[in-house]
Protein backbone atom coordinates (compact mmCIF):
# COMPACT_ATOMS: atom_id res chain seq x y z
CA UNK A 1 0.00 0.00 0.00
CA UNK A 2 1.28 3.44 -0.90
CA UNK A 3 0.90 6.08 1.77
CA UNK A 4 0.82 9.74 0.87
CA UNK A 5 2.56 12.50 2.74
CA UNK A 6 1.15 15.89 3.50
CA UNK A 7 3.01 18.93 4.73
CA UNK A 8 4.41 16.97 7.66
CA UNK A 9 6.86 14.12 7.31
CA UNK A 10 5.59 10.87 8.81
CA UNK A 11 9.05 9.33 8.94
CA UNK A 12 9.74 7.49 12.18
CA UNK A 13 13.38 7.54 13.29
CA UNK A 14 14.82 4.05 12.91
CA UNK A 15 12.11 2.94 10.45
CA UNK A 16 12.78 2.39 6.76
CA UNK A 17 10.79 4.52 4.33
CA UNK A 18 10.99 4.48 0.54
CA UNK A 19 9.64 7.71 -0.95
CA UNK A 20 8.73 8.58 -4.50
CA UNK A 21 8.65 12.29 -5.29
CA UNK A 22 6.54 12.84 -8.40
CA UNK A 23 4.72 15.29 -10.64
CA UNK A 24 1.22 14.28 -11.68
CA UNK A 25 1.83 15.51 -15.25
CA UNK A 26 5.15 13.68 -15.66
CA UNK A 27 5.02 10.83 -18.21
CA UNK A 28 7.94 9.05 -16.53
CA UNK A 29 6.08 9.17 -13.19
CA UNK A 30 2.96 7.83 -14.88
CA UNK A 31 5.01 4.97 -16.38
CA UNK A 32 6.44 4.15 -12.95
CA UNK A 33 3.06 4.20 -11.17
CA UNK A 34 1.92 0.61 -11.93
CA UNK A 35 5.25 -0.91 -10.83
CA UNK A 36 5.40 1.30 -7.72
CA UNK A 37 1.84 0.37 -6.73
CA UNK A 38 2.44 -3.34 -7.35
CA UNK A 39 5.68 -3.36 -5.34
CA UNK A 40 4.11 -1.48 -2.45
CA UNK A 41 1.06 -3.76 -2.45
CA UNK A 42 3.03 -7.02 -2.57
CA UNK A 43 5.92 -6.09 -0.29
CA UNK A 44 5.67 -7.63 3.18
CA UNK A 45 8.85 -6.27 4.80
CA UNK A 46 9.66 -3.41 7.17
CA UNK A 47 9.92 -0.66 4.53
CA UNK A 48 6.99 1.76 4.19
CA UNK A 49 6.27 3.05 0.69
CA UNK A 50 5.25 6.71 0.50
CA UNK A 51 4.53 9.15 -2.31
CA UNK A 52 4.94 12.91 -2.32
CA UNK A 53 3.25 14.92 -5.07
CA UNK A 54 5.53 17.88 -5.81
CA UNK A 55 3.75 19.25 -8.90
CA UNK A 56 0.20 18.84 -10.18
CA UNK A 57 -0.92 17.78 -13.66
CA UNK A 58 -0.25 21.32 -14.91
CA UNK A 59 3.25 21.36 -13.37
CA UNK A 60 2.24 23.84 -10.67
CA UNK A 61 3.95 23.22 -7.32
CA UNK A 62 1.83 21.51 -4.68
CA UNK A 63 2.13 24.11 -1.93
CA UNK A 64 1.43 21.81 1.03
CA UNK A 65 4.41 19.65 0.01
CA UNK A 66 6.82 22.48 -0.82
CA UNK A 67 9.08 21.85 2.19
CA UNK A 68 9.34 18.13 1.34
CA UNK A 69 10.02 18.86 -2.34
CA UNK A 70 12.44 21.78 -1.99
CA UNK A 71 15.54 19.69 -2.82
CA UNK A 72 13.95 17.61 -5.60
CA UNK A 73 15.28 18.56 -9.04
CA UNK A 74 13.74 15.93 -11.33
CA UNK A 75 10.83 13.49 -11.48
CA UNK A 76 10.44 10.83 -10.49
CA UNK A 77 12.94 10.87 -7.63
CA UNK A 78 13.09 7.98 -5.18
CA UNK A 79 14.85 8.05 -1.82
CA UNK A 80 15.27 5.55 0.97
CA UNK A 81 15.22 6.95 4.50
CA UNK A 82 16.39 5.08 7.56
Amino acid sequence: MVLGLGAVSFHDPGALEFREYYAAGCPHCQDLAPAWNEASSNYQGPVKFRQVECADENWRPVEENSSLCSQIQSFPTMKLFS
